[in-house]
């Protein structure tokens, strides 16, 4: 008899546990499209920053170069990039990323993230 109840308490504490994991599943996934979400911001910005310094450096020797290009090039987001030149060339680019997760959907559609790199202008001479 003892045996049988042992094994109807390892049964039932069976059942606990799938119980436990279903009521916790949704949260779970929850948190791992929210951390998702945050890297894919993230990728981006840093892409942005990366894409941002190149065409300010290329903008800085070759005055005739196209900033936007550069920045499309490194960035998968759609861009909107600026140069402005006044001894220094300054690079302003902003990236839209979209939010694919459905709770913060609600809130906002889209983030934007923007950078910005600044380089003297570079003459050459020869």
């Amino acid at each position: 008899m003892d045996r049988q109840h042992r094994l109807q308490h390892n049964q039932s504490e069976t059942g606990q546990a799938t119980v436990e994991l279903a009521l916790m599943l949704p949260l779970i996934g929850a948190l791992l499209l929210l951390v998702l979400q945050v890297a894919v911001v993230c990728q981006t910005q840093l892409a942005l920053q990366n894409g941002v310094r190149e065409a300010a450096r290329a903008c800085a020797v070759d005055p005739g170069c196209n900033a936007a290009s550069i920045v499309d090039g490194v960035v998968s987001a759609p861009t909107a990039v600026t140069v402005q030149r006044s001894g220094s060339v300054e690079v302003v680019g902003t990236a839209r990323v979209a939010v694919f997760v459905p709770l913060l959907r609600s809130a906002a559609r889209e983030v934007s993230v923007s950078a910005s790199a600044i380089m003297r202008e570079e003459h050459n001479q020869g």
